[in-house]
C-alpha cells in the first residue's frame, strides 16, 4: 500500500468514525418510566411498608352507591402491570366482572423483593434454602429468613384490607391470586380458609417447599374431609411445561385431590401452559385467572332481552343489515344510505311483536310488520317476519343484541 493510499485510508476511518458518533450521539436516551404507587401503608405488624397500586372497574364512581369485590396481587412489582392491563383490554367486552384490583409490592429493588417475599410468602422455616438461595443470589450471609406466612396473611387481613374497605367502595367479596412464592401463598390461604377469600389464583406454586409440606397438609385435608363449610369459591391453580420436573406433578395431585372431594361450594380450574417456563407463566397465567376466577358466564337469554336495547339486524334471505335502537312501545331502523324509519312496536305475546311504520315511504306509511322470534341462539335471535299488505312475502333475518 502507498503512503498516499494508506493516508486517503486513515482520513476515510477517521471520518466514518467521527460520522458514526455523529449519528449515534443524536439518539435519544430512553426515559425512566415509573409506576408510582397508589398508596404506601406502614405496617406495624412486619415493620415494613407496603406499596399499594389500585386499578378500577370503568363504572366506578363516588357518586353511587355500587359496591365491589377486590382481588389482592401478590408480587405487585410485576404482576400488577400484567392484571391491570389485561383488565382494561378485556372491560369493553364486559368478559369480566367488575372488579377491584389492588397489587402489593413487597420490595423497592430486586434485593429487597426478593428478601421480604422469602420470608412473607412461604408457611415454615427452612435454613438449608435460605443458605443456598443467599449464595445463588449473591446475598450477604443471614440476610434470608423464612416462615413469615401465618404473620404476613394476619398483616393483610388487619391491615391492608381495612385500608382499602375504608378508603374505597368495597364488599366482602375478595380474592388472592400469586406466582410462585406467591402462588404457594395463595394455596397456604385456601388450605386455611375461613371464607375471608372465596377466589384464589394459585399460578406455579411452589409446593416441593420444605418436604412439599403444604402439598401434604392439602392432600390429608381434602381426603379426610368429605364436607367443607366455606361459600361459594372459585380456584384456578396452573404451572407451565418448562419447569422443574417436580412442579407439574404436585400440581395435578393438588387438584385432582380437590377435584376428587367434589365439594359443592368449590369450583376448581386447572391449566397446563404449553412451553411456558416457571418465569413465563406469569404473564401467561393473567388472563386465564381473571377470566376463571371473574369471567361472566354467557347469559340464556330469552325473548324478553330482545324488547329494549340496542341491537344488530341481518337478513338471511335478502340483503340488508340495519342498526335498530328499541325501547318499550318504539324503535329507530339506521340502514347505510337511507332514510332512519320510526315504528310502533306491539307486543301481542312474549315472542311476537307488530311494527306499525311512522316515516316510512308515502305507501309504506302505516305499514304492518308482523314478527315471530322462532328461537335464540347466544345473543342471537332468529325472527321471521309477514308484511301485512305482501301477502306471500317473508322475511328471514338475525336480531344480535349489542346491549
Amino acid at each position: 500500500m502507498s503512503i498516499l493510499t494508506l493516508k486517503s485510508f486513515l482520513v476515510s476511518t477517521i471520518f466514518l468514525f467521527i460520522l458514526s458518533n455523529n449519528v449515534f450521539s443524536q439518539k435519544q436516551t430512553p426515559k425512566t418510566r415509573l409506576t408510582e404507587p397508589d398508596h404506601t401503608i406502614t405496617s406495624k405488624i412486619m415493620e415494613k411498608e407496603y406499596q399499594l397500586y389500585i386499578s378500577f372497574p370503568k363504572s366506578y364512581s363516588t357518586n353511587d352507591t355500587i359496591s365491589y369485590p377486590v382481588l389482592y396481587v401478590l408480587d405487585g412489582r410485576y404482576s400488577y402491570p400484567f392484571f391491570k392491563g389485561v383488565q382494561n383490554l378485556m372491560s369493553p367486552s364486559e368478559a369480566l366482572e367488575e372488579v377491584i384490583i389492588v397489587g402489593i409490592r413487597e420490595g423497592l429493588d430486586f434485593e429487597s423483593w426478593l428478601i421480604n417475599r422469602s420470608y412473607y410468602f412461604t408457611p415454615s422455616r427452612d435454613t438449608l434454602w435460605e443458605e443456598d438461595a443467599e449464595k445463588r443470589y449473591k446475598l450477604s450471609e443471614g440476610s434470608l429468613t423464612t416462615g413469615g406466612a401465618p404473620v404476613f396473611l394476619e398483616s393483610v387481613k388487619t391491615e391492608i384490607v381495612p385500608f382499602i374497605d375504608k378508603n374505597y367502595k368495597t364488599n366482602n367479596d375478595r380474592g388472592i391470586t400469586g406466582w410462585a412464592f406467591g402462588g404457594l401463598f395463595t394455596a397456604y390461604c385456601f388450605i386455611n380458609s375461613d371464607g375471608y377469600f372465596t377466589r384464589f389464583g394459585i399460578n406455579t406454586p411452589t409446593l416441593w417447599w420444605n418436604n412439599n409440606e403444604i402439598l401434604n397438609q392439602a392432600v390429608l385435608r381434602f381426603s379426610e374431609n368429605e364436607t367443607w363449610d366455606l361459600p361459594p369459591t372459585k380456584v384456578f391453580i396452573s404451572v407451565g411445561t418448562v419447569d422443574k420436573p417436580s412442579m407439574k406433578p404436585a400440581m395435578l395431585t393438588f387438584f385432582k385431590q380437590l377435584e376428587n372431594s367434589a365439594y359443592k361450594n368449590i369450583n376448581i380450574e386447572q391449566q397446563i401452559f404449553d412451553k411456558e417456563t416457571h418465569v413465563t407463566t406469569l404473564p401467561a397465567s393473567t388472563s386465564r385467572t381473571l377470566s376463571v376466577l371473574y369471567g361472566k358466564k354467557p347469559q340464556n337469554l330469552t325473548c324478553i332481552d330482545f324488547k329494549t336495547g340496542t341491537f344488530k339486524a341481518e337478513g338471511t334471505n335478502y340483503k340488508l343489515q340495519q342498526t335498530i335502537i328499541r325501547s318499550e312501545k318504539r324503535q329507530k331502523e339506521t340502514t347505510d344510505g337511507f332514510e332512519t324509519q320510526e315504528a310502533t312496536i306491539e307486543w301481542k305475546s312474549e315472542c311476537n311483536f307488530v311494527l306499525t311504520y311512522l316515516n316510512s315511504s308515502p305507501d309504506g306509511k302505516g305499514r304492518k310488520i308482523s314478527v315471530e322470534i322462532l328461537k335464540i341462539e347466544g345473543q342471537k335471535a332468529i325472527c321471521t317476519a309477514t308484511i301485512e299488505d305482501k301477502p306471500g312475502v317473508v322475511l328471514n333475518f338475525e336480531l344480535e343484541k349489542q346491549k
